[in-house]
């Protein structure tokens, strides 16, 4: 039951950044802030969160001092960016200035996970090509910056939530499995 939760969390969550960019596909403000914008993204990072509590249990990153750093970095930085939302969500007042740095926590998260990405591949605990998708998935926010810049709002709905919904999916599956196969006796003992 201890790793249950947190994963059917991951998987519940991984689609919703996504789902949350189709929504918008054809919105004249693509940014649009509702209550279902805010839950979508709170979910969202619930899922990242609990794939990224996988990551730390299995030393995704190695076991020096470094890679498990980073790994708690991302992690607190997607608490923070998660927290905007909830914010956003019960319509606490926060002065404008103290919000939108708090709300930078997103891009800044996805820029993290790209550095976790490097530091999981560079420890190379994941093996085959499982050691490539967390950067892989740290490569989304760059690829729809570019998308973004390139073609019209459309194609970032389409290729960002697209690869949003597939690696962040990915990526819970490699880190449950993982974790898994790393405590068979404490996943059986569960079941």
């Amino acid at each position: 039951m201890k790793n249950r939760l947190p994963a059917a969390l991951a998987f519940i969550g991984a689609p919703f950044l996504g789902i949350e960019f189709y929504r918008n596909i054809h919105s004249g403000d693509q940014w649009d802030i509702s209550i279902f914008t805010s839950l979508c993204d709170i979910l969202y990072m619930a899922g990242w969160i609990c794939t990224m509590f996988a990551l730390i249990r299995i030393k995704a990153a190695g076991t020096k001092n470094a890679g498990r750093i980073i790994l708690y970095v991302q992690t607190l930085f997607l608490f923070v960016a998660a927290s905007s939302d909830v914010v956003t969500l019960f319509q606490i007042p926060i002065p404008h200035k103290l919000f939108f740095i708090w709300d930078l926590f997103w891009p800044i998260s996805n820029c993290m996970m790209l550095v976790t990405g490097i530091a999981i591949a560079a420890a190379g605990t994941l093996k085959g090509w499982r050691r490539w998708v967390p950067l892989v998935a740290g490569l989304w926010l760059p690829l729809t910056i570019v998308v973004k810049l390139t073609f019209p709002s459309e194609y970032m709905a389409i290729i960002g939530g697209t690869y949003s919904i597939v690696l962040w999916t990915v990526l819970a599956w490699v880190a449950f499995e993982q974790y898994q196969a790393a405590h068979p006796a404490l996943v059986a003992f569960s079941d």
